[in-house]
């Protein structure tokens, strides 16, 4: 984890997805990344270092199998997150980390 200065976690109920980032990188302001993300689709804000976001589910399933349900909320939430921060998120290295640590996602 050497050189990671930014996270984003999430989960999410029947209602609605949770979000909670951290950053101790000077040149991000995580409330502007995160109303950015999902202010449209949610309410988000919070300040430079910490900030957090809520998602009506439904926002984000409309015409979506039960079945993919978990990829869909996951997909949505991190493209968007990485996609305001003008990262290009590698799919193939992602799902080789979840795997060495032993965690389901990102496939």
């Amino acid at each position: 984890m050497n050189g990671v200065s930014t996270t984003l976690v999430f989960g999410y109920t029947d209602e609605m997805v949770f979000v909670s980032a951290r950053s101790r990188d000077d040149d991000i302001d995580l409330g502007e990344v995160l109303r950015n993300a999902f202010g449209q689709i949610g309410s988000a804000g919070g300040h430079a270092e910490m900030a957090g976001a809520q998602i009506p589910v439904g926002m984000l399933l409309e015409e979506t199998d039960e079945a993919d349900r978990g990829e869909v909320i996951e997909e949505t939430i991190s493209e968007r997150f990485f996609e305001t921060l003008g990262i290009s998120l590698n799919r193939a290295a992602a799902s080789v980390y979840a795997d060495f640590i032993g965690v389901d996602g990102l496939e």
